[in-house]
C-alpha cells in the first residue's frame, strides 16, 4: 500500500535538487512506482503569502504566531490535496525549522497536522555546512534581506531539524524510522531507504579517515587509496544487493574546513578563506565513480569569512561525533575496515564499535595484516575469557579475513 514519507531539511540543502536526482535515477531503473512529490512552501505556503501580500522575506521576520498562522492556512490547503492521493506515495518535502540573524532559528510547524499526516518515514536530508553557506549566499545575490545566514547559524538549525524529526516521530502512533541522509550518497540510497521493504539491511561504513589524511599531507596517497579500494567494494556489493544500503561518513566531511583555516593562521576578520573541493574535500566520486548523486552542483572552490570558520568551529567538532554516532544507531550492521592503521589503534573506529556493541548491533571487521602485524585489533576488542567468561561486548563482533566475507554476513 502507499505510504507518505516527510522529507525534512534546513535551508541550503536544496531539498528539491535532490528528490530531482531522485526522480532521475527512479527513471534509470524502470520499476512501476507511483508517487508524488510536493514542495510544500513554495506550491502551498507561497500562494498564501501573495494572498496576504508578503513575500517570503516578510514571512521569515514575522512573529512566531504569525508564522504559524500562515503555515496552518497552507497546511489546510494541502490536507485536501494528499487526503485524495491514496494510490501513490506522498512525497512531502518541507522545512522543519527557519533561521534568521536576529530572531535565530525557529519552528512555524503545527505538530498535530504532522500528525494526521501520519509519515510512515521521516528522511532529514542534510549537507556540509560550507556547502549550505554557498547556496544561501549564491541565493540571497548579495541582499541580507533574503537570508545570509552564518556557518554557525545553519549549524544550529540543522541540530534543530533532526530533533524536529526526532519529535514528529516520537509523537506518531505508529513509530515511523527516521533516518538522517546526506545528499552526497547515492540517490539509490534515499530510494531504498524509501521505496525497498521493510526488511532492508542498512548498514553503517566505519574505518580510518585521519590516518590516511595524515599520509596524504606528507605526500602519501596509500592511506586514501585502500579506503576507497575497500569503498569500492561495499558500493559493487551493494549494487548486487537491493535491499542493502550504507551509510558512509565521508558524505559529510566539514573537519577539513577548519583545517585549511588553521593551516592558514590567524587571519583578519576582513580576511577569507579559500576552500578548494578537490584539495580539501574527499571525494566521492572516487568510489562512487559516475554513480547518480543527490547533490550534483559542488563548485571548485568556496571563499568563506575567516571569522566565520572560527566562530563555528566548536559546533562543527562537536558535530562529528553527534552525527557518526547518530548513524551507527540508524544503522542494523557495522561493517569495518582496519579498526588498527599503520599499527595504532584508531579511537574513532574503536568508539564507533563500542556504540554498536552497546546497541546490540553486529559488527563485521576486516583488518589487513600490512596495518596490524601484532594482531592487536583482535586482542583489544575480543580479548582473553576471564574468570567471568568472555567480555560481553564482544560478543557481537565477528573478524573475517576479506572485505567480501564480511559483507556477505549482511545477507544471512
Amino acid at each position: 500500500m502507499p505510504e507518505r514519507f516527510l522529507i525534512l531539511g534546513t535551508t541550503g540543502v536544496a531539498k528539491s535538487r535532490a528528490l530531482a536526482q531522485l526522480a532521475k535515477y527512479v527513471e534509470s531503473q524502470a520499476v512501476d512506482i507511483k508517487y508524488k512529490t510536493i514542495d510544500f512552501e513554495s506550491e502551498f505556503l507561497k500562494p498564501v503569502l501573495d494572498e496576504n501580500d508578503k513575500d517570503l522575506f516578510s514571512y521569515l521576520d514575522d512573529t512566531n504566531l504569525r508564522q504559524r498562522e500562515l503555515w496552518l492556512e497552507a497546511w489546510v490547503r494541502f490536507k485536501s490535496v494528499f487526503e485524495k492521493n491514496t494510490d501513490q506515495y506522498i512525497l512531502l518535502c518541507l522545512h522543519g525549522v527557519l533561521t534568521r540573524e536576529y530572531t535565530g532559528t525557529r519552528s512555524p510547524i503545527n505538530i498535530q497536522s504532522i500528525i494526521e499526516f501520519a509519515p510512515t518515514k521521516i528522511i532529514t536530508l542534510i549537507d556540509d555546512v560550507y556547502m549550505k553557506w554557498h547556496r544561501t549566499q549564491e541565493r540571497s545575490k548579495g541582499e541580507s534581506r533574503r537570508g545570509q545566514p552564518t556557518l554557525e547559524q545553519l549549524l544550529d538549525a540543522r541540530r534543530a531539524e533532526i530533533f524536529i524529526g526526532d519529535f514528529i516521530a516520537g509523537h506518531q502512533k505508529v513509530k515511523p524510522r527516521h533516518y538522517i541522509l546526506s545528499v552526497h550518497h547515492p540517490a539509490r540510497t534515499l530510494y531504498r531507504l524509501l521505496f525497498v521493504s521493510k526488511d532492508i539491511r542498512t548498514v553503517y561504513l566505519s574505518f580510518p579517515i585521519s590516518g590516511p589524511r595524515r599520509l596524504l599531507k606528507d605526500g602519501d596517497v596509500s592511506g586514501i587509496s585502500e579506503v576507497n579500494n575497500f569503498l569500492k567494494i561495499v558500493n559493487e556489493f551493494e549494487l548486487k544487493h537491493q535491499k542493502v544500503t550504507c551509510f558512509c561518513p565521508l558524505t559529510i566531511d566539514e573537519l577539513p574546513l577548519i583545517l585549511t583555516s588553521e593551516d592558514r593562521g590567524n587571519e583578519e576578520e576582513e580576511h577569507k578563506i579559500e576552500f578548494s573541493f578537490e584539495k580539501n574535500r574527499w571525494n566521492v566520486r572516487d568510489f562512487w565513480g559516475d554513480e547518480i548523486l543527490l547533490c550534483n552542483d559542488c563548485p571548485s572552490v568556496i571563499s568563506i569569512p575567516a571569522k566565520q570558520i572560527k566562530e563555528s568551529s566548536g559546533f562543527i567538532k562537536s558535530d562529528v561525533g553527534l552525527r557518526d554516532y547518530r548513524l551507527v544507531r540508524q544503522a542494523k550492521y557495522l561493517v569495518v575496515f582496519n579498526p588498527w592503521f599503520q599499527n595504532q589503534e584508531t579511537a574513532g573506529v574503536r568508539n564507533e564499535i563500542s556504540m554498536a556493541t552497546l546497541r546490540g548491533t553486529p559488527v563485521y571487521i576486516y583488518q589487513d595484516p600490512r596495518h596490524d602485524s601484532e594482531g592487536n585489533a583482535k586482542k583489544s576488542l575480543m580479548p582473553r575469557p576471564g574468570s567471568l567468561g568472555g567480555d560481553p561486548r564482544a560478543r557481537g563482533i565477528t573478524f573475517y579475513d576479506s572485505i567480501e566475507k564480511a559483507l556477505q554476513q549482511i545477507l544471512v
